[in-house]
This record gives structure tokens, sequence and C-alpha cells, in this order.
């Protein structure tokens, strides 16, 4: 139980976080200043849920190549469904431009896992 709780428990609340911003209704994203900046932020959210079910799935699956392709497949789905979810929210609407934002994020997310994970592995290597 202690194990579902920190390892899995973060992504499902992340994801329904997500869900529960985007039944907002009329809920636009702060502008930075410059065209698309709410790409920014979907973006920076799927990094997060990218990062957080990568470090649930590593634990169910190990670290390798069908793992990280299953997690960008899965936030990446997650990312489309939230989309359609938001055609049928009052004032929100499907954009593909966000969809390619929240599957962009869900890439860096699992890279900088993976760049992480490098750099630790390197380190214990170099120290060894």
């Amino acid at each position: 139980m202690k194990k579902w709780i920190c390892y899995h428990a973060p992504v499902v609340i992340w994801a329904v976080l997500i869900l529960s911003v985007s039944s907002l209704p009329k809920l636009k994203a702060p502008s930075l200043g410059f065209p698309f900046s709410d790409k920014i932020f979907h973006g920076s959210e799927y990094m997060i849920l990218a990062v957080l079910a990568l470090r649930s799935f590593v634990i169910l699956r190990g670290w390798n190549r069908k793992t990280l392709l299953l997690v960008l497949a899965l936030c990446s789905a997650f990312g489309i469904l939230d989309e359609v979810h938001q055609s049928f929210v009052p004032g929100r609407d499907c954009n593909v431009g966000d969809m390619a934002a929240d599957a962009a994020g869900s890439v860096i997310g699992i890279w900088l896992c993976s760049g992480i994970r490098f750099l630790r592995k390197k380190a214990v290597l170099d120290d060894g």
C-alpha cells in the first residue's frame, strides 16, 4: 500500500487535477505576452504528468524502451482525450495545437528523466 501511495497515487492525482481544471468553463491560460504562450502551460502540465507516469511505470515494468514508449503513448492519448473532453465544456474547445503541446511536454518529461538517469549512472561509474 505504501508503494502505491508513493509511486502510483501522484500520477492519478495529477491526472484528476488536469481533468478538473479542464472542466472549468471559459478558463483561459494567462498570456505571457507572445503568441501561443498557452502552449507553455499545456506542455508543462504534461511534462509533469509524463515524469510522474514514468516514475510509476518504471516501478511496474522496469526502465526500458517499451516503458518509455508506453508512457509517451498513454500521456499523449490522455492529452487527446482531455482535448476532446474540453469540446463538451462551455467556453472551451478541442484544439490540435494543444494536443501537440501536450505530446511535446510528455516527450520533454521523458527526455529529462532519461537525461537525469544517464547522468546518475555516469556519476556512479566515474566514482567507481
